[in-house]
């Protein structure tokens, strides 16, 4: 978590932005959909990428998540902009995001079993679980139905929340996989505990950054539902061809992991013992 934040005409969307283009993206667009809907989607893309930029560098200072928007109080704080002010245009932003499926509410990003690439996924497969309800109702408590005479005050007050950033995800979920195919196709190679997989990627995902465990929950569900590299079995971890038919954690796999395990900790024992001895020598040597 970052204990110092830097200001936002230091980060590389604002960065050359005259005054009057930065007050023009803090207002209220929700009207510009209709009225001039190009000048709307440039802002609204404007701000996809300045909010995946904020999350997944770490800036925003009262989270360790890094895959993660929490649209709250703290986020409109953080976006406040000398000379401008709190942004008037979040809650339009998120729903068009939430519309796009660029960002995912974090609840049902981890409890849907069906991929997130699927057609119809969003709307409609979620809205089926509730049961007794009339389909637009369904829709507008999962935050993806809205008024046009909605004002976005009120949007954002029924928008906040946690939402996953998909872009941010795809990012991170590509340079894991970078990382495993350097590592080898060996059957240990392709094995973690879920411990392992934190102290072998939560550090390489994303650039200067360390990603939480609420984050790495969302990855590893990425990998396995989405990208379907990755099958998980209690606290098994493997990484599979996408294209294999083997999607199961063998008897002979838990015993691989377990001696590739076993080894790690003894390699980690045998260090700090080496650290203590060096440490034994310099001390009376010195």
């Amino acid at each position: 978590m970052n204990s110092q934040v830097l200001p936002l005409s230091s980060f590389p969307s604002y960065n050359g932005l005259p005054t009057p283009r930065i007050q023009s993206l803090y207002s209220d667009i929700s009207r510009q959909k209709h009225s001039n809907p190009t000048t709307y989607n440039s802002n609204v893309a404007w701000w996809r990428s300045t909010l995946e930029s904020i999350t997944s560098r770490g800036l925003l200072p009262s989270t360790p998540d890094r895959l993660i928007l929490h649209a709250d109080q703290s986020l409109l704080e953080t976006l406040r902009y000398e000379g401008v002010g709190k942004p008037l245009c979040l809650g339009t932003v998120i729903a068009e995001l939430v519309h796009s499926r660029a960002a995912i509410s974090l609840q049902q990003f981890l409890s849907v079993s069906h991929s997130i690439y699927e057609p119809g996924w969003l709307p409609y497969r979620i809205a089926a679980f509730v049961v007794g309800r009339p389909l637009g109702w369904a829709l507008h408590q999962l935050n993806l139905l809205s008024s046009d005479d909605e004002s976005d005050t009120e949007r954002w007050r029924r928008i906040k929340g946690d939402y996953v950033l998909i872009g941010s995800v795809e990012w991170a979920a590509d340079a894991v996989l970078a990382s495993q195919r350097a590592r080898g196709v060996g059957i240990a190679d392709t094995l973690y505990t879920y411990d392992s997989f934190r102290a072998t990627f939560a550090t390489s995902a994303l650039p200067g950054v360390t990603l939480s465990d609420k984050d790495l929950r969302v990855l590893i569900k990425f990998l396995e539902r989405d990208k379907r590299v990755v099958i998980t079995e209690r606290e098994v971890i493997k990484f599979i061809d996408a294209s294999s038919s083997a999607h199961e954690v063998t008897a002979v796999d838990r015993g691989v992991l377990e001696l590739k395990t076993a080894v790690a900790n003894l390699s980690t024992q045998i260090d700090d013992i080496t650290f203590k001895i060096n440490s034994y020598k310099c001390l009376h040597s010195c």
